[in-house]
């Protein structure tokens, strides 16, 4: 049984392992690790060493989510600006490219899985907080609009009726 407090993420209690990490890629088309890439080339990652280590810190990442033992507010936090939807983000710091964020949901009806809905670097360099804010608000809602818009088909996730895998 999957347990979960209120407002925290389902990967940070170990007694929820294994958990499922599933990107919706409706809309752009594109799987997580190519959607990832060239998020990274548009913000002027190009070199190859770099773009592994980065990739790798990703899948590393992906996968202390699969085990729960993420960190609340270290390593996953809540996002407070769009109630209508229980949004998370795994933040991520990378070398050679800066702070990293993946949004996503854990939708009750897809029990053991968090659905990737949109991943960014956040832009920090000669910005003030609040515009720092402002931009950070805008990726945080192309991620509600996704999630609102695969909600219909569960996130492309295959599912029966009973929401089991």
């Amino acid at each position: 049984m999957i347990r979960r407090a209120m407002g925290t993420s389902r990967a940070c209690d170990p007694h929820n392992a294994p958990l499922i990490f599933h990107w919706y890629k409706a809309e752009h088309g594109k799987g997580l690790a190519k959607f990832f890439t060239e998020t990274l080339q548009l913000n002027g990652v190009h070199d190859e060493h770099l773009l592994a280590l980065a990739r790798q810190e990703l899948l590393q990442r992906l996968r202390e989510y699969t085990d729960a033992t993420l960190a609340e507010v270290r390593d996953i936090r809540r996002i407070e600006r769009n109630p209508s939807y229980e949004l998370f983000e795994i933040l991520l710091k990378m070398r050679g490219v800066g702070l990293v964020r993946l949004y996503f949901i854990e939708p009750e009806i897809l029990g053991a899985v968090g659905v990737g809905l949109h991943l960014h670097i956040k832009s920090t360099a000669h910005a003030s907080d609040r515009a720092v804010k402002d931009m950070q608000d805008v990726e945080i809602d192309i991620a509600a609009r996704r999630c609102a818009q695969g909600k219909f088909t569960n996130w492309d996730f295959p599912v029966d009726g009973l929401g089991k895998q």
